[in-house]
């Protein structure tokens, strides 16, 4: 055993060494993944059948990381990336892999998942592609920060706050890149300070923009009151229907959103989505990518059964209202007060009777209202459902269908239940990303 421990500290890659390597495998984060005598070897950028040239930059016992210097053998798959700070942003991370594979890749990183994280294994079905791999995003969340007195807007680099800046973003809905723009103007002829990390000082933090039912939505989130009427004019000129909104935040935290949001300005009548009149608040959750989202709600409206339904994270209630029409009863839970809100409007809106939202936790509603006769939809957060939520399952025999953006917490929560999987479906929520929306059905 001693002579195998020695023999391994031989074969250690060091940092600062250069190797070439033959990619095999892609990781959970879209990064090339090599072997050299049993270490494991990530190279972001590299693709599989890839041989590469790679630096060392954080060697370990067990694995090793590297900086792709090289490619020796290109990959069929590779094109060439969309975005001119593609790589640099930290948004998209398989803008080089086309998007074919990106649709395998997911399907499989799902297979893979499940099984080793909840020792699940099922056959997990094609990933159903987005009607566009671009231009699909209907919501923006952009720091506004000052660096070293000069304005910037655009995305937080991984892991950091500096600012990688943006003129527009190729994932977006062309009414949102024009919000950019305008927000860019405001800055720099109308007044507005950006606010300053270090300093705690200035005025506009953020710009959250999401633009769906022909609607563009508009949410400044200020640190401190400033004249907002020139931007408000600069919208107006600009888009056919918005409504803009200020957001209060003088907290020293990393949260966007303040717990004040006042409208100002603009078109408050609602929209129509699919056939149902509502409104988003800015706070309110609600899916990015529109064509999808509405091939999920299709799926689980089919699925979920005719009688009582429990939708237990229930957002801005559009899913429990499409339920509603088929289902005897829907009740919808959500503790974030806003969506809430939202739901309730939504319901009135459309005179939906047998749809009933419920503000509350769903670790605390969800097990006084459940029983054997009702179906279950599960949306939960990323970290996945409370385990007062899952108890409450586990002891009933309701159907559920579980829609999950996080297969890693999708795995260790089906395995949890202890359920029978009958059908694991994987979306395309996010094109040029490693993330993957999942739907999947258990009796």
């Amino acid at each position: 055993m001693k002579q195998e421990k020695k023999q391994r500290s031989q074969n250690l890659l060091n940092k600062n060494d250069v190797v070439e390597l033959v990619i095999d495998n892609l990781g959970i984060n879209g990064e090339g993944i090599a072997h050299v005598d049993g270490l494991t070897v990530f190279v972001k950028g590299a693709l599989v059948g890839e041989r590469v040239r790679a630096k060392v930059i954080l060697a370990k016992p067990t694995f090793v990381v590297c900086r792709l210097e090289q490619i020796l053998t290109v990959s069929p798959h590779r094109v060439a990336p969309i975005c001119p700070v593609y790589g640099k942003c930290g948004g998209c991370s398989l803008q080089h892999l086309s998007y074919p594979e990106q649709l395998a890749y997911k399907q499989k990183m799902v297979r893979e998942t499940l099984k080793k994280v909840g020792g699940i294994d099922v056959d997990v079905l094609p990933t159903v592609p987005s009607d566009t791999p671009i231009g699909y995003r209907n919501k923006v969340s952009l720091p506004i920060r000052s660096v070293r007195g000069e304005t910037k807007i655009g995305f937080f680099q991984p892991s950091s706050h500096f600012i990688t800046p943006i003129d527009a973003c190729p994932l977006q809905k062309p009414e949102i890149n024009r919000v950019i723009a305008l927000m860019r103007e405001f800055l720099g002829f109308y007044g507005g300070a950006p606010y300053d990390e270090a300093t705690g000082k200035g005025d506009v933090r953020h710009l959250v923009v999401r633009s769906v039912g022909g609607k563009t939505y508009v949410t400044v989130v200020l640190n401190q009151k400033t004249d907002l009427r020139p931007l408000q004019k600069l919208l107006e000129n600009a888009l056919d229907r918005y409504a803009l909104y200020v957001n209060y935040n003088h907290e020293n935290n990393n949260v966007i959103l303040g717990k004040r949001t006042e409208f100002l300005a603009g078109d408050c009548e609602p929209i129509d989505l699919g056939g149902y009149l509502a409104d988003i608040h800015p706070a309110g959750f609600f899916q990015v990518n529109d064509y999808i989202r509405d091939k999920i709600y299709d799926t689980v409206c089919e699925k979920i059964g005719r009688g009582k339904v429990i939708d237990a994270y229930s957002g801005a209630g559009l899913m429990t209202a499409r339920v509603a029409k088929n289902c005897r009863e829907v009740y919808g839970i959500e503790i974030n007060s806003d969506a809430h809100a939202s739901a309730v409007e939504l319901k009135n809106f459309n005179s939906i009777d047998n749809m009933h939202p419920l503000l509350g936790d769903s670790a605390d509603v969800l097990p006084k209202i459940a029983d054997e006769n009702c179906a279950v939809i599960l949306d939960p957060p990323r970290a996945g459902c409370d385990q007062k939520v899952i108890n409450a399952l586990k002891a009933l025999s309701c159907p559920i269908i579980y829609v999950s953006c996080n297969p890693a917490t999708l795995a260790r929560d089906l395995k949890l239940l202890d359920k029978r999987v009958v059908s694991v479906q994987p979306y395309d929520m996010f094109p040029q990303t490693t993330s993957v929306e999942t739907v999947a059905i258990l009796e």
